[in-house]
Parts: C-alpha cells; sequence; structure tokens
C-alpha cells in the first residue's frame, strides 16, 4: 500500500466518543494525476486496538472548508462492532467517491466511550485487497 502525507486523514488518531472528524482534510482542488490509471482508494484502519465502548464508523465527507466544518456525508460505511477493532483491522477499504467540494475527509461515528483505540485514515494507491487461494495440488 502506497501512502502520501498530503493524503492522509488521520495518522494515529485517538477516537473516544460521540462523532469525530479526521484531523487532516484533502485538498481536492490541488490533486494532481497521482493514480496513473489506477483507481485511488479510502484506507480507515486500527493502529491501537480500541478498549469499551460498542461500535466506530467511518464515513467519507467533503465540505467547502479546510476544518470539514459542515462536512455532509458522501459515503457511509458499516457499523463495526468492538470486537473487530483490534490493532491492524481494516475497517473500511474502498474507492473514493465523487466529490462536488474541496476538502475531503472522514467522520468517525462511535457508539459509547473508548478508554482506548485510534486510527490511520487516508487516500492510498493500491490496497493489499486481494483474494488468496491455496495452491492447487492435484490430490
Amino acid at each position: 500500500m502506497y501512502t502520501d502525507a498530503q493524503t492522509r486523514f488521520s495518522d494515529g488518531q485517538a477516537i473516544t466518543t460521540g462523532t469525530q472528524l479526521s484531523t487532516n482534510a484533502y485538498d481536492a482542488s490541488s490533486a494532481r494525476d497521482i493514480s496513473r490509471g489506477k483507481e485511488l482508494r479510502v484506507k480507515v484502519s486500527v493502529t491501537t486496538a480500541f478498549v469499551g465502548g460498542t461500535s466506530l464508523q467511518a464515513n467519507i465527507v467533503e465540505s467547502a472548508n479546510s476544518d470539514l466544518s459542515s462536512a455532509t456525508v458522501i459515503s457511509t460505511g458499516n457499523v463495526v462492532p468492538v470486537a473487530n477493532l483490534g490493532a491492524g483491522a481494516t475497517i473500511r477499504d474502498t474507492h473514493i467517491p465523487q466529490t462536488s467540494k474541496r476538502y475531503v475527509g472522514i467522520q468517525y461515528v462511535s457508539v459509547g466511550t473508548f478508554s482506548a483505540g485510534a486510527v490511520f485514515a487516508g487516500i492510498v494507491l493500491d490496497t493489499d485487497s486481494n483474494t488468496y487461494f491455496t495452491a492447487n495440488t492435484g490430490l
């Protein structure tokens, strides 16, 4: 997976309670042809295991403001239970949707209060989303 500092929404961002926005936003007006014909994806993964709380959801948002104020959800993520929020878990791995506003970010919606838990989120060029099958040994 390839990442770039300018395309990171969250880098070890702690999530505690309620609805939080990513600490960084991507400025779509400064976009260049970074994909070179490949699909750009948004990946959200757990960097520190979550403790307490009930669930976490990662939505992709757009805003006219760099601080993501007045953000609009453009892609809703699945609600992930705390049992599936261990270190290294992927919360979201999807293509980046079309946006009509300048800034893109992530909205984290947590149910309950987490005493620990942090995430990485960003636009990535490639993800490890291949399906691996066992080799056919002919037996």
